[in-house]
């Protein structure tokens, strides 16, 4: 079975007064990298959402996979509003599903 191996792990941000909640991870998973990238800050981008999303590492440039609407129904903690201290749970919760989904879908 494949397993996930953190090669990279930016720092935690939870900051309620600037209101940011900010982490990013790089995987190793068999010869594939993958990052996932949470970021809850103001502005929220239109269609794809590349600051809750997964990438893949082609050799040249990371490439978008999926974003938060593919793991929405395994995140129960929804964060609508950045200054929300629930947006910490969220992120926890987020990169659970994201790790899940490498491990079932792309590995």
């Amino acid at each position: 079975m494949a397993k996930l191996i953190v090669l990279d792990e930016g720092e935690f941000v939870k900051n309620f007064r600037s209101g940011m909640t900010k982490l990013e991870k790089v995987y190793k998973c068999g010869d594939k990298r993958f990052r996932i990238r949470y970021e809850m800050s103001n502005g929220s981008p239109l269609g794809f959402n590349y600051k809750k999303c997964l990438s893949q590492y082609n050799g040249e440039e990371w490439k978008n996979l999926d974003d938060m609407r593919s793991v929405r129904h395994l995140v129960p903690t929804v964060c609508n509003n950045y200054y929300s201290e629930t947006a910490v749970q969220e992120c926890i919760e987020f990169f659970a599903a994201m790790e899940k989904r490498i491990l079932k879908i792309y590995a």
